[in-house]
């Protein structure tokens, strides 16, 4: 959740800040001749940027709750259990898991 929500809120807000910057110089990408355009150019920025940012902020904040949690618990417990990528004699690749004391 952690990452999910840095990368929503990393993409939302340049998105957000877009949009808005759009509306209100009232003008549109195609330049300031165009006037008729730049609301609906704004939103098409400002809609999805907000969006981004209205999943991305909770599930930032959520992940790194529930990060901090894991890693009380990681180092109370000393339990590991990770993902691990080995070869072979043979030379194939075997994934497996990795449990550490």
């Amino acid at each position: 959740m952690l990452a999910s929500g840095l990368v929503l809120t990393v993409v939302g807000l340049p998105l957000t800040i877009l949009g808005a910057r759009v509306v209100a110089r009232g003008y549109s990408i195609d330049g300031p001749g165009h006037q008729s355009s730049f609301g609906a150019i704004g939103a098409l920025f400002v809609v999805p940027g907000v969006s981004l940012l209205a999943a991305g902020i909770p599930l930032t904040v959520l992940g790194g709750i529930g990060f901090a949690r894991w890693r009380r618990w990681q180092a109370r417990f000393g339990l590991a259990v990770q993902p691990m990528i080995g070869r072979s004699a043979s030379g194939a690749w075997l994934p497996g898991l990795a449990i550490r004391f």
